[in-house]
């Protein structure tokens, strides 16, 4: 596996500060920002020591042995084997409930890779991150003051970064966050908002919004929608697939 020189870069970096990168290939094309991760520490405080604080320690751990092999991780039984970068490798997707977000994010991979598997291998072509450091099962449990001052010093520290600016396709998956925390997407990515605000076969509750880069040389498309859980159809899965091939194909860029 080789790493840039921005993702090493942010790995250091993550790891002095204590700040959670993500999971999954950090050459892949597309990036996806979540809400947050779906912990509820009280009960897993095992899963989110391995899986979020663990994080950058772990980044760290594979750029300086890139060569090493990946073991299967299938279920938290097996948690010392987690590695973000094959995130609970070798898990069947029947494991979780129909409406998680990993089941979203795999029926989204699917559509733009054309394939079908019956294990997660989203991650193959995904980097998953979160807009907020503190796990949480439900964002309505969280105290909102702290998950501001984490939301603002994670968009400091890492997604104003190169690493994290370089995506050409960005799906902000976390609904109302950037609205309630004052979080300017097109001055974050440096994009301009398409309007209008689209909504599949009606419905507001499925809904998107597209933004394109103002660079010519750097093309990027930001796709902005709800969280890609529970009650997310697959009509508003297949459109921001429809709209991500129809932006590659455009600008000839190979997913």
């Amino acid at each position: 596996m080789h790493y840039t020189n921005y993702f090493k870069e942010i790995a250091t970096t993550a790891k002095d500060e204590g700040i959670y990168i993500g999971m999954g290939n950090p050459n892949g094309k597309i990036l996806v920002i979540g809400k947050e991760l779906a912990i509820d520490e009280e009960k897993e405080k095992h899963v989110s020591d391995k899986t979020l604080k663990r994080n950058p320690a772990d980044w760290v751990y594979n750029i300086e042995n890139p060569q090493e092999e990946i073991p299967n991780c299938e279920s938290n039984e097996k948690l010392s084997l987690f590695n973000p970068l094959f995130p609970y490798k070798g898990m069947e997707i029947k494991q979780q409930p129909a409406g998680h977000t990993w089941r979203k994010y795999q029926l989204l991979y699917e559509a733009l890779s054309d394939t079908k598997s019956d294990v997660y291998t989203f991650y193959e072509n995904f980097f998953i991150s979160e807009l907020n450091q503190i796990p949480s099962k439900y964002s309505s449990l969280q105290n909102s003051e702290l998950r501001a001052i984490w939301i603002k010093k994670r968009i400091e520290v890492l997604f104003k970064t190169d690493f994290f600016q370089s995506f050409p396709i960005v799906i902000v998956a976390s609904g109302h966050y950037p609205r309630e925390h004052n979080i300017d997407l097109c001055e974050l990515f440096d994009i301009d908002f398409i309007p209008p605000t689209r909504h599949v076969d009606d419905n507001t509750a499925q809904w998107y919004n597209l933004h394109k880069s103002k660079s010519k040389t750097h093309p990027k498309l930001l796709i902005h929608t709800r969280q890609l859980s529970m009650d997310v159809t697959n009509r508003l899965i297949e459109e921001i697939a429809n709209e991500i091939k129809l932006f590659c194909k455009e600008k000839k860029i190979a997913l």
